[in-house]
C-alpha cells in the first residue's frame, strides 16, 4: 500500500498476519476479518523460513513485533488487524493512540502478549534473529513495553529483545544481560541516571553496552558525515547501525530509485558504498580483543586545529605501536 513502492508491502490480498482471518468479509489488505484468538501458521511458516535464509548467509535479523507509526500514520492503522475495523473480536477501548499502551485494555494486552510469546517461541531454534518491541515509540510506554518483554522472556529467556534506551531503566535489571539499546542520534542516545546503561554517544566512551545507533540524521548532512557518525559509534563499541534503503523497490531490484524517502534518508549505491568500506574495516578486527579508549590520541586536522578521533587498543595496552587509531 505504499505510494514509494516499498517492497515489504504485500498486494492486496496476500497479505498475512499471525491470526487467521475469517469469512465475514472486510478484513484490511482484501480478504476476510481477522480473528485474534486464532493463529495462521503459514504466517509462522514464512517467519522461520525466512530467518533460517538470512541465517544461512550470515545475517542478523531483527523483527519488530508492532510498529508505533499507527500512531500517526492512518493508513498503516487502517490495515492493522489490531484495528476493531479489520478483526471479528470487537475489543473496546482499542484505537491508533491506544493500541500499545496499557489504555487499550486487558483483552488488547492478552491478545498481544500471547502473540510475542508466538513469534519468540517459533524464533527460539534460530540465534540469528533479535526481537525489537515496538518500531518507533510513537504512542507507546515503557510500563506497556516491560509486559511484552516479559511474554519475551517467558517463551525463550535468552532471546536478544531491543528497547529504545530510554526504556532501559525501567526494566528488571535481570533482564538486562538479553536487552540491546535502539538509539537515535544525539539526545536519544542519553541514558537515564541509573539506568546502568552507557551507550556510545558519537565519541568514545568506557564500557558501552550493545546497542543499535537508529538514526543519524538526514541524507542532506551528506555520506562524509554518515561515515563519520558510523565509524564513531562501531569505534566507541555500538553493535550496529541501522537504515533502510529506500532505493530498493518492487520495480528498482538494483537499488537504484529516487524520490522523496531516499533525499531524506541515506540511500542508494554511494551510501551502500560507504558503509560497506567501513564493514570490510570492522570485520577484519578482532573486536572481542579490543576496547574503546581515547586517553592515547593526539593529533591536529589540516588546518592545525583539533580533529575528531577514535581509536581501539587491546584489552591492557598502553605503549606506542599496541593500539590502531584512526582519524575521521
Amino acid at each position: 500500500t505504499n505510494p514509494a513502492g516499498n517492497t515489504l508491502s504485500p498486494a492486496n490480498g496476500s497479505f498475512i498476519a499471525p491470526w487467521q482471518r475469517t469469512a465475514q468479509p472486510g478484513g484490511s489488505l482484501g480478504g476476510g476479518k481477522f480473528d485474534l484468538t486464532k493463529y495462521d501458521e503459514q504466517y509462522f511458516a514464512r517467519l522461520r523460513n525466512f530467518v533460517s535464509a538470512a541465517g544461512a548467509r550470515g545475517i542478523v535479523v531483527q523483527v519488530a513485533l508492532f510498529c508505533g507509526y499507527d500512531a500517526t500514520h492512518e493508513f498503516i492503522w487502517d490495515n492493522n488487524p489490531m484495528n476493531p475495523a479489520n478483526n471479528i473480536n470487537a475489543l473496546a477501548g482499542v484505537n491508533r493512540t491506544t493500541v500499545y499502551t496499557l489504555r487499550a485494555g486487558g483483552e488488547m494486552l492478552r491478545v498481544q502478549l500471547e502473540m510475542a510469546r508466538r513469534v519468540a517461541a517459533a524464533l527460539k531454534p534460530h540465534d540469528n534473529a533479535m526481537l525489537e518491541v515496538v518500531f518507533t515509540t510513537d504512542g507507546t510506554g515503557s510500563d506497556w513495553a516491560r509486559k511484552i518483554v516479559g511474554a519475551v522472556r517467558q517463551a525463550d529467556a535468552k532471546r536478544l529483545v531491543v528497547l529504545p534506551v530510554q526504556w532501559i531503566v525501567d526494566m528488571p535489571a535481570a533482564w538486562r544481560p538479553t536487552l540491546i539499546a535502539n538509539c537515535g542520534a544525539g539526545s536519544n542516545c542519553s541514558a537515564p541516571s541509573g539506568s546502568g546503561f552507557t551507550p556510545p554517544t558519537g565519541g568514545v566512551e568506557e564500557g558501552p553496552r550493545p546497542s543499535i545507533l537508529d538514526s543519524a540524521g538526514s541524507a542532506a548532512a551528506g555520506l562524509d558525515s554518515f561515515r563519520q557518525i558510523y565509524w564513531m559509534w562501531m569505534v566507541a563499541g555500538g553493535g550496529a547501525v541501522y537504515n533502510l534503503d529506500w532505493s530498493y523497490t518492487v520495480k528498482h531490484e538494483a537499488g537504484t530509485k529516487q524520490d522523496e524517502q531516499t533525499t531524506t534518508t541515506p540511500s542508494g549505491p554511494a551510501y551502500r558504498a560507504a558503509v560497506a568500506a567501513l564493514a570490510k574495516v570492522f570485520g577484519a578486527l578482532d573486536l572481542a580483543h579490543l576496547h574503546p579508549s581515547r586517553s592515547w590520541v593526539r593529533a591536529k586536522g589540516k588546518g592545525g586545529g583539533p580533529v575528531q578521533l577514535a581509536g581501539l587498543a587491546p584489552a591492557g595496552s598502553a605503549g606506542s605501536g599496541e593500539y590502531l587509531a584512526f582519524a575521521v
